[in-house]
């Protein structure tokens, strides 16, 4: 697969992924970043899930949101989506949009992730573990998606750490 002509092909020193199992409609902007395609084109209630999803400022955050929808069965669902959807498509509908945001967040690069990231911490007024952070990842995703966005966590957790006062830090009195 090709990379289109507008994504960054360098992500901090090493190749910028792409998989060919990205859903064909995934629409990326000049930055490189995906955005969401218009759900009403193919009758999945867009507005109200994108109402859901604007609830959310980060793309971190919306991950969390998406994941908190995930039932321990592993089926999305939302109120206001199975009303209008059933349950079914309200399932397909919500884990299509995860593995979206997901894949919109790992296609950023390590600065915009700490941004974001530090934007949501700062939003939620939350700490996040790296085993929290595992259960955002869509079961759609694949295992080099998922590695890539489990290394990317763990150097930024391990940055905000020391920007924090880790290992040289001083003890607070």
């Amino acid at each position: 697969m090709k990379l289109p002509e507008q994504l960054p092909v360098q992500r901090l020193g090493r190749q910028q992924f792409r998989f060919e199992i990205d859903p064909p409609d995934v629409e990326y902007d000049g930055n490189g970043r995906g955005r969401l395609p218009d759900f009403t084109a193919k009758g999945l209630a867009g507005p109200a899930l994108r109402r859901i999803l604007a609830a959310e400022l980060t793309v971190f955050g919306q991950m969390v949101l998406l994941s908190r929808l995930r039932n321990i069965s592993g089926i999305y669902s939302h109120p206001v989506l199975e009303d209008s959807l059933g349950t079914g498509e309200c399932d397909r509908a919500l884990s299509h949009c995860h593995h979206q945001v997901f894949n919109q967040w790992i296609g950023f690069t390590l600065a915009e992730q700490k941004a974001d990231l530090e934007a949501y911490l700062r939003s939620s007024h939350q700490t996040v573990s790296l085993e929290f952070c595992r259960g955002l990842v869509p079961p759609s995703a694949h295992e080099v998606e998922r590695l890539l966005y489990l290394t990317d966590l763990e150097t930024l957790l391990e940055l905000l750490r020391l920007e924090r006062g880790g290992a040289f830090g001083r003890p607070e009195a």
